[in-house]
């Protein structure tokens, strides 16, 4: 696994990857606000941080990607970035496949697309891992990463913020499947590094 994450690190050292990797994530930062535009529009502003999740994460992966660059990538953003984009990138894949009558059917072009980028987020995480700081900071990321994902699934499904779904037949397992995910990825992951470092 160290080894498949090594050779990623040539979307970060070179410079047509890196620039082509920054192009790709504004493009789907556009795409994923135009998505979240109408939800956005209709509700308050401080639960915006809670709606657009996969812009937010992949606003927040180009930042990281420029630190990773230059080397100082802090271990939080570290985190939070790493989780954030395979949480989402596995809920909206879900989603897409659970309401797939309403979603991918619908307009299989675009959907077919959405996974694509998707699965760009979960590759984007993978290349992340080689440049997260050393183990005597992890703890202290690890708690606020919890506590970040924790407030954003009690938004998501106390506070009705997460993305307009087709219908509300696939809303409980979505829930389990997020929370799930927020203690795997975190949990597992920290684990998994801390074993190989």
């Amino acid at each position: 696994m160290k080894e498949i994450i090594r050779h990623l690190e040539v979307f970060v050292t070179n410079r047509f990857l890196f620039w082509g990797v920054v192009l790709a994530n504004l493009v789907g930062i556009g795409i994923g606000l135009d998505y979240y535009w109408t939800q956005l529009s209709v509700s308050p502003i401080y639960q915006w941080i809670f709606i657009a999740d996969c812009p937010l994460y992949a606003i927040l992966f180009v930042v990281a990607f420029f630190m990773c660059r230059y080397r100082k990538l802090p271990a939080l953003l570290g985190f939070v970035v790493t989780v954030g984009l395979i949480k989402y990138a596995i809920w909206t894949i879900s989603v897409i496949g659970l309401y797939s009558q309403e979603l991918l059917f619908a307009d299989f072009s675009y959907n077919s697309l959405l996974i694509f980028l998707h699965l760009g987020m979960i590759l984007e995480a993978v290349v992340l891992l080689n440049y997260l700081p050393k183990k005597s900071t992890w703890i202290r990321a690890l708690d606020w990463t919890v506590a970040w994902f924790l407030v954003n699934d009690v938004f998501d499904y106390g506070f009705g913020t997460h993305p307009f779904l087709p219908g509300d037949q696939w809303v409980t397992l979505l829930l389990y499947e997020s929370m799930l995910a927020t203690f795997v990825l975190i949990f597992g992951g920290f684990w998994l590094l801390y074993r190989e470092s």
